[in-house]
């Protein structure tokens, strides 16, 4: 947070105003500090308060949206909200969420300067995801033109194509039977100076791999590894998700160290390790094991990944097999690295583990050629865990 007054002297709401706009961009996860904002807008007189503070009331009480939108239409032209016919814009707490385009032909970089323009717009101040709807064929073009001509300070997630959304891991060494596509020259190459917040960016479904930090591997490695002893603002949040992801295995697994290290702390990465365990898994990916393991690492506050998880299980902890048609016992574990992650983590759960408990059951009733002695003695302590009140 920004640094405390003096004692004794009584800062004006102007300069608290300042301090905590400064912390809105700082610490953009922290979603409550846009309602003390808006307090102190209000204490000022300045009806952009009263917007927040109706916007966010309004996601819970519907009577109150209409007040809402009266007031929205008040101060259009102050918060210069975009009008153009391409663009649809969704609202929460008073500012544009997500701002989707729908270009019709052209070129990109014309429609980049577009875009551009508008994401300088107060309405914009707080955005956080963009969309962009065009043919994943052309998806590639528009990415690299938007990232390399475009900025903004508290942007989340940029998706290009058609759905404009994440849909698949990135390209590599691991993702079998997939056509390898580089986006070297939009993604890997943006350090966080254009998109300091950006942790998520597809383009035509796939992942885009986005540089943590300017470097060589053995640079990012490090940089990585100290942001456990570092505050976890929403830049060093975001270095963190980049590095998940990052092209060189040196880097990755200096990313599940620090996962390791904050433990509970960690949880804002939890939609990554899920996407790490959706299939398909290669053989020998070690991936899906750190995933298990900094799962661990981050306790009960994962449990919400657990059903994601047990949905392709039997494909996690024993690849691709499935028993035989009539028999309920497990087939030769491939990876048992994974397995062991996977009981692991539910040890830590506990009771929030329990619907895994029927997956430890197949493998507790798996004949003795089909596991080992730890992976049997492993799942007979995350049974119990299991079971605890």
């Amino acid at each position: 947070m920004s640094a405390p007054t003096r004692p004794g002297i009584r800062p004006s709401t102007e300069a608290l105003r300042a301090a905590l706009e400064r912390d809105l961009i700082e610490w953009a996860d922290d979603i409550s500090l846009r309602l003390v904002w808006a307090d102190l807008l209000q204490i000022d007189g300045d009806p952009l308060g009263r917007l927040i503070v109706l916007d966010h009331f309004g996601e819970t009480h519907p009577s109150v949206r209409a007040e809402a939108e009266v007031l929205r239409e008040q101060l259009r032209a102050r918060l210069e909200i975009p009008d153009d016919r391409e663009f649809t814009l969704r609202w929460e707490r008073g500012f544009v969420h997500t701002l989707e385009l729908r270009p019709e032909g052209g070129d990109p970089k014309r429609w980049t300067k577009r875009i551009h323009e508008a994401l300088a717009r107060p309405a914009l101040r707080f955005l956080e995801c963009l969309h962009v709807i065009v043919d994943d064929a052309d998806a590639s073009g528009w990415m690299g033109s938007i990232l390399t001509s475009t900025s903004h300070s508290t942007l989340r997630e940029l998706h290009v194509g058609s759905p404009p959304r994440l849909r698949e891991r990135p390209s590599g060494t691991y993702e079998r039977g997939r056509e390898h596509r580089s986006h070297e020259s939009s993604g890997e190459s943006l350090s966080l100076g254009r998109f300091p917040r950006l942790r998520w960016a597809s383009s035509g479904g796939e992942l885009v791999r986005l540089a943590c930090v300017e470097g060589t591997s053995e640079t990012r490695k490090h940089y990585v590894e100290r942001l456990a002893r570092r505050p976890l603002t929403s830049r060093n949040r975001t270095s963190l998700i980049r590095a998940i992801w990052d092209r060189s295995s040196v880097v990755q697994a200096a990313a599940f160290k620090t996962i390791g290290e904050l433990g509970p702390q960690a949880a804002f990465v939890l939609g990554d390790l899920e996407l790490l365990l959706q299939a398909p898994f290669g053989s020998s990916d070690p991936r899906q094991a750190q995933a298990l393991q900094a799962l661990a690492a981050i306790g009960p506050l994962s449990a919400g990944a657990l059903p994601g998880v047990i949905a392709g299980s039997l494909g996690l902890i024993v690849g691709r097999k499935a028993p035989r048609a009539g028999r309920s016992e497990l087939p030769p574990f491939e990876n048992e690295a994974r397995c062991i992650a996977f009981l692991a983590w539910l040890c830590t759960l506990g009771r929030a583990g329990r619907p895994a408990l029927k997956t430890v059951d197949q493998l507790l009733a798996s004949k003795p050629n089909t596991i080992t002695a730890e992976m049997r003695s492993r799942a007979k302590s995350a049974r119990k865990a299991l079971l605890t009140e």
